[in-house]
């Protein structure tokens, strides 16, 4: 996410919530095989590429991932 390029993530709830459903989901072979034109197409890829960098540095900042895991251990 953090790179600038569109993802295509298994469909489940995690990789739905961590994306914020901004990326493309498949659930079998036949549809990755679907979506991966989407992925590389020059008028869908930038806009989706754009969307998972904002979340990746809004959401996943180094230091609010430390400070996370340390409140979880309790230091």
């Amino acid at each position: 996410m953090g790179t600038g390029r569109p993802i295509a993530a298994w469909d489940c709830a995690f990789n739905r919530a961590t994306t914020e459903n901004a990326a493309a989901y498949f659930d079998s072979a036949e549809s990755l095989r679907a979506l991966l034109p989407a992925l590389t197409d020059p008028a869908e890829a930038p806009t989706m590429a754009a969307k998972l960098q904002a979340i990746a540095r809004r959401r996943y900042r180094w230091d609010d991932v430390t400070q996370a895991y340390f409140r979880l251990l309790g230091l």
